[in-house]
């Protein structure tokens, strides 16, 4: 009896992989895709941009919310496939402004993408993010932090997140205004017992962000140093806070966010004893960025 005999054919295997979701439409979204192969063996399925030129062949690969440009060197490129006819290299580069197209979110039109001189890259090249999908909400959170050489904590370390629909991080320019708001008692004048303790903005900050704070699609990571009133060494502020923060990005808006419950006065039940008793939580001699003033030491 014969064993049958298994034959495997190795070759180019394309693989496609459709995915639950909705895309939107996008101007020359029917453009032909076409598979270019590449002189080290990898290959590409996209459609041809209308930046392409003698130089670069431009590959634009859409998704949801956006694109990712790759661009190619035509040195590179060995063959490809339109459809079912097989192409060489240099009948690409011939048919390639008959191909081409240019995409234009549909809920976006300023991410409109013109083309323009560039040049030439790798195949090996990463892929150019070149439209995004529009901010829709900021996220945000806030811890006290030391980055300093002193002994007390320097601020409030503030991450942010800026999220498109799909809850991704998108880069963005803008500025961002930050506030701190605490509970700000005076022991000086002491208010009637009826009377609400007031609530004061002791911390004022803003900072100018780019689209570099957000590398590797990230968060972005905002010191704010104390100011004037620094719950470190100033008895009359309460041990936590509300931070408050508003972006604003050209074009696109201002989105607000907030965080409560920051603890600006650390927990530390020594240094507490030691401010009970001396009126600051340091002790003389500990390297401080504020002058701690002497008192009498009694545990």
């Amino acid at each position: 009896m014969k064993k049958p005999i298994l034959t495997i054919l190795c070759g180019v295997l394309t693989v496609t992989l459709s995915i639950g979701v909705t895309i939107p439409a996008t101007q020359g979204a029917d453009a032909p895709s076409v598979t270019v192969r590449l002189n080290s063996g990898r290959s590409f399925t996209a459609a041809i941009d209308r930046r392409t030129d003698a130089k670069t062949l431009w590959l634009r690969f859409d998704a949801p919310g956006g694109m990712l440009l790759r661009p190619v060197d035509w040195n590179h490129v060995r063959s490809a496939r339109e459809g079912n006819r097989e192409l060489t290299a240099a009948e690409l580069r011939e048919r390639s402004p008959a191909l081409a197209s240019r995409a234009r979110l549909s809920d976006s039109p300023a991410s409109e993408v013109s083309p323009s001189a560039a040049a030439p890259f790798s195949a090996d090249a990463p892929p150019v993010a070149v439209a995004r999908a529009p901010l829709r909400t900021v996220q945000s959170d806030a811890y006290v932090a030391h980055w300093g050489p002193n002994v007390e904590a320097d601020g409030i370390l503030l991450r942010i997140w800026p999220l498109d629909d799909y809850g991704r991080v998108t880069p963005v320019e803008g500025t961002l205004d930050v506030e701190l708001i605490a509970d700000f008692r005076s022991y000086l004048r002491p208010p009637p017992i009826t009377q609400r303790e007031p609530f004061n903005r002791i911390g004022s900050w803003t900072i100018q962000l780019t689209e570099a704070d957000f590398a590797g699609g990230n968060g972005a990571s905002v010191r704010l140093p104390f100011q004037a009133i620094d719950p470190q060494f100033t008895r009359k502020v309460d041990s936590f806070g509300l931070v408050t923060l508003k972006l604003a990005v050209p074009g696109q808006g201002v989105f607000a966010s907030s965080v409560g419950d920051v603890q600006i006065r650390p927990m530390n039940n020594i240094r507490t004893r030691i401010e009970d008793s001396t009126g600051t939580r340091f002790y003389p001699g500990e390297p401080t960025g504020r002058p701690v003033p002497s008192g009498t030491w009694s545990f």
